[in-house]
Parts: structure tokens; sequence; C-alpha cells
């Protein structure tokens, strides 16, 4: 990859080694990171402290981390709960 490159993991925590990623923008060997989970979120409190990438964030490290919410748009909300109300009324009638 190129020092510039940016690594985007937006499907499960465990998919991405987070010390390697946090290596690499220490090195300079990538241009920054932005996750949407990580791979301890599950295991509480203690995780927080541990992450590599979230020490990377607070040292200054181009890293982005939201709280796993990336698909919560307007739209996928919307869709969500067209799903529900299609299965309420095929089960209950309507």
């Amino acid at each position: 990859m190129r020092s510039h490159a940016l690594v985007v993991n937006t499907a499960r925590g465990g998919l991405i080694d987070e010390a390697a990623l946090a290596d690499a923008l220490r090195d300079g060997k990538l241009g920054g990171v932005a996750v949407d989970v990580l791979r301890d979120e599950d295991e509480g409190v203690d995780w927080m402290k541990e992450s590599p990438l979230i020490r990377a964030a607070k040292d200054g490290f181009n890293v982005l981390i939201t709280p796993h919410i990336g698909g919560c748009t307007s739209d996928a909300m919307h869709v969500t709960e067209e799903s529900i109300a299609d299965v309420a009324f095929k089960k209950f009638g309507g």
C-alpha cells in the first residue's frame, strides 16, 4: 500500500489486525484508519484501554472510530421499519 492509503472497516472488528494498523500509522506507512467496529468491543470497558487504535487516536494519529453506528442512516432505518411492518402484516394480517 502507499503511505497515504486509508483503511476503512465497517464489517467486523476481528477482520483487521488493529495492532498492525496502529504500527503502520506510527511508522508513516499508512495515511489513516476509519472503523465502525473494534475487535473486542463486546468485552466490556477494559478493552478500550487495550485497543491499539484508540491509543493511536489519542496520540494524534489519523484515526476515526465511530461507535458501531455506520448503518444508522435515515434510509437504513426507513428500510428496517418497512421490513418490520411487512413481516407483521403478513403474520397478523391487517
